[in-house]
């Protein structure tokens, strides 16, 4: 029998620990965005010639072909052969929301945005399809609801473990259906996805300490450091990190993330999918590669980021054990975004 300790916090505030599981197994995340430029294609202009996100006309993405639902987007599941069991399952949504839809019009000296129709306060209902059956009605916990802010980012949270430990197999097609983001234009862009993260049991993997911090926490020009104090053993080493974050325009390059280690050392996070100098690029990635099992597939997501890392060689110890990581250091120059989701991995050796 495997031994699994939880341990739940309580209500999120602003931005922090949610829950922390231990258990022999490790995690995974999927999701994908539910507005972009066109309802069902992807959307895949990167670089110099992508426009600037507020900019582009938003409209919703839905790709389900069912007339009962106005937005959907999916993501595929893919477990090992190893998996024993679903231990937790979070779904999440998020989107800069401060109307339904906006229009851009053109000033005397600048654009203006303005509201064309107010937002609809049911945004933290939404419908949740599994790989098996249909539709089902899905009410989030709201952990934040910044309307003190331009964009009005929200964050949903709901547990899904039971649904999907009821499942014969798990792996497959997960769609999110009629959740809500700003159409049409908005300041500095509308921006809207969800993230389901899953840890599951392994008996052929190492023993986990996995730590969840969720909620809304802006990253503005001066940065945020973010201290990782949930789990103080002394002999574990960070395998894995999960961010989620929104707003993180691709075309402005001004954002990085660095890894504070133990030793004091600290190293900046980039691979071949996401620079130093814009880490949060608009993309869902695992290490280096874009997660292409979506509908639609987009490269260029919007606004919405799903970003899973390893921390490379170059963060371990001289007798080659990796380090754990104790504080990590969000920066950004001019491209303001919102974390919504943190998991830290670490493997314990003690």
């Amino acid at each position: 029998m495997l031994f699994i300790s939880f341990q739940i916090v309580g209500q999120i505030k602003n931005f922090d620990l949610q829950k922390e599981i231990e258990l022999q197994g490790t995690s995974v995340a999927i999701g994908n965005s539910i507005v972009s430029v066109h309802s069902t294609e992807p959307y895949n202009i990167i670089g110099y010639g992508a426009e600037k996100n507020d900019r582009l006309p938003m409209v919703y993405i839905d790709i389900d072909g069912n007339d009962n639902t106005f937005s959907s987007s999916s993501a595929t599941l893919s477990l090992p052969s190893t998996t024993e069991k679903i231990a937790f399952a979070g779904l999440y949504w998020t989107a800069t929301y401060p109307y339904e839809e906006g229009e851009m019009v053109k000033g005397n000296t600048e654009y203006l945005y303005v509201e064309k129709t107010k937002r609809k306060e049911t945004y933290h209902q939404i419908l949740f399809k599994l790989p098996e059956g249909n539709y089902q009605t899905v009410r989030g916990e709201i952990l934040t609801d910044q309307v003190d802010s331009i964009a009005k980012p929200y964050v949903c949270f709901a547990d899904v473990t039971s649904h999907l430990q009821k499942l014969t197999i798990p792996s497959g097609e997960y769609t999110v259906a009629n959740m809500r983001a700003t159409q049409g234009h908005l300041l500095g862009g509308s921006a809207g996805g969800w993230l389901l993260y899953i840890i599951y049991e392994d008996k052929s993997l190492p023993r986990s300490k996995i730590s969840i911090y969720s909620g809304c926490r802006p990253v503005v020009k001066g940065g945020h450091l973010f201290p990782l104090n949930s789990y103080n053993s002394t002999n574990t080493s960070t395998s894995k990190i999960v961010f989620g974050a929104l707003e993180g325009d691709e075309r402005l390059k001004t954002d990085e993330v660095y890894l504070r280690f133990k030793s004091g050392k600290q190293s900046a996070l980039s691979n071949i999918g996401r620079d130093q100098r814009n880490f949060f690029n608009s993309s869902i990635t695992f290490n280096d590669s874009i997660m292409m099992q979506r509908k639609p597939n987009s490269k260029n997501t919007l606004g919405f980021d799903i970003a899973t890392i390893s921390p490379s060689s170059e963060e371990k110890t001289e007798k080659g054990v990796l380090e754990k990581v104790t504080q990590i250091d969000f920066k950004t120059v001019r491209d303001t975004y919102f974390l919504f989701f943190v998991s830290v991995e670490n493997l314990m050796t003690d």
